[in-house]
């Protein structure tokens, strides 16, 4: 995936327990966020945190993030600006 920042795609999680990645494009790099679904049933993006971010559905997390930024784990923050369109993915 290849792009401007903010575009982004949630796919299957393949490495990790969790179910979903957020692959975020940010300064020509790719970030893959994992995404739990909490024992709540509520998602949240990385690893768990006191105090952190949940949601009841993808859309509610990809809206919160399109106005709110993810801050990665080097510090740099990113805002959800767009996926790729299906004919870009084929």
């Amino acid at each position: 995936m290849s792009g401007e920042d903010g575009m982004f795609l949630i796919r299957p999680s393949t490495k990790s327990g969790d179910p979903l990645t957020l692959v975020l494009n940010l300064e020509k790099h790719l970030y893959n966020i994992n995404i739990r679904q909490r024992p709540d049933s509520l998602f949240a993006l990385g690893k768990e945190k006191a105090q952190e971010k949940a949601f009841s559905s993808l859309d509610e997390l990809v809206i919160t993030y399109t106005t709110e930024p993810i801050k990665l784990e080097n510090g740099k923050m990113a805002f959800l600006k767009h996926s790729p369109s299906k004919t870009r993915l084929q």
